[in-house]
């Protein structure tokens, strides 16, 4: 009998909603739900270049984004700095951490 590989399931996180009553008070109820983004941290030295993921700003560094899992196209700008650009891959649930050291 050939074996099967288990499957790979996202580990829930709750959610805490409140729902209205028939009697017009509020109940709180879990609902879990599961996580469909990675997270980066991303630096840079020195601090406060700015972010952009796929060509679209988010901020600047240093900063913890929830993004997509995938293949990202992250450049970091910063004035009087040569741009730093790097792919990174993110996976759903982990955390990728970006150093990015900007050179004059």
């Amino acid at each position: 009998m050939p074996t099967q590989a288990p499957a790979v399931v996202p580990t829930p996180t709750a959610h805490q909603i409140s729902v209205a009553q028939a009697s017009g008070e509020a109940a709180s109820v879990q609902l879990p739900s599961f996580e469909t983004e990675g997270t980066a941290s991303i630096t840079s030295t020195p601090d406060g270049a700015e972010i952009f993921v796929d060509s679209v700003g988010h901020g600047h560094a240093p900063a913890l984004l929830k993004l997509k899992p995938g293949k990202h196209r992250l450049q970091l700008v910063m004035k009087d700095y040569k741009d730093w650009l790097a792919d990174v891959e993110v996976e759903t649930g982990s955390i990728v951490n970006v150093t990015a050291k900007l050179e004059k």
